[in-house]
């Protein structure tokens, strides 16, 4: 009887993750358009589910990249240096964070879970956007690229356009936020170190080798696994629903249109 109970808590970590992810409705929308795919055109299925894991294949370096920097700044407790690096004047910070964000060389999709570590860092929602629209525009490889290939006026030009349109958008939400709106932007399931499962001083002091501390070493796991998890089943729907698109939208209506 021990043996079995000891097995159960071993399990039960494993046990609830399996349990969140059947009630999680992005799963189950994945799962009943895999249902709808294989009635109504088998033979697309195999196909797509295949282009899907190429797609999450090739993007895993940058996942990986992101997701280890943004649980490296909550197990350190980094985080509250980029909340107050970005803290003070508003327009200002939105104007750092657009010029940050069109020279940092994440792209659209590894740049999703560092949105989600600066929000969780107190990071305010203007100084984010305009970092998160900015940054998959423009990085410095690209700007190399597009120097060689066509010019360094055009690639100074899509900097520029990178930062103006970054707060553009933060501009926005200041906007917004000043009647009323977009108050509370983070989500609780986007993070996974709340404050609850942080210790007190793991917030307090900034420990770079996080791994001298056994609390900050579970902080670092948790968030990982709670932000691969986020990024990872939004980012396969997409895929999916990319595949769909490729396989039923002809290019040449879409070029004609």
């Amino acid at each position: 009887m021990n043996t079995l109970t000891e097995a159960r808590n071993r399990n039960q970590p494993l046990l609830q993750l399996l349990g969140s992810v059947c009630r999680d409705r992005v799963f189950m929308a994945m799962a009943l358009m895999l249902i709808l795919l294989a009635l109504l055109d088998l033979q697309q299925l195999p196909l797509s589910v295949l282009f899907t894991l190429e797609a999450l294949w090739e993007m895993l370096p940058f996942f990986a990249l992101a997701i280890g920097i943004a649980a490296y700044a909550r197990a350190t407790s980094a985080d509250s240096l980029i909340a107050k690096a970005f803290s003070g004047n508003p327009v200002r910070a939105t104007m750092l964070a657009a010029l940050v964000g069109a020279i940092s060389p994440f792209c659209s999709c590894g740049v999703i879970p560092l949105i989600a570590a600066m929000l969780g860092a107190g990071v305010p929602l203007a100084p984010v956007m305009a970092f998160w629209i900015a940054s998959p525009i423009m990085d410095p490889e690209m700007f190399i690229l597009t120097a060689a290939g066509i010019g360094f006026n055009f690639a100074l030009a899509k900097t520029i356009a990178a930062m103006s349109m970054g707060l553009m958008a933060g501009l926005s939400i200041l906007l917004i936020q000043r009647y009323g709106g977009l108050e509370s932007p983070l989500r609780a399931e986007v993070t996974g170190c709340c404050d609850s499962s942080c210790s007190a001083s793991a917030q307090k002091t900034v420990l770079w080798k996080f791994w001298q501390e056994p609390e900050r070493i579970e902080v670092f796991g948790a968030e990982s696994v709670a932000i691969g998890v986020f990024l990872g089943k939004w980012l396969t729907l997409a895929f999916f629903l990319e595949s769909l698109m490729l396989a039923y939208v002809s290019s040449d209506w879409i070029a004609g249109y």
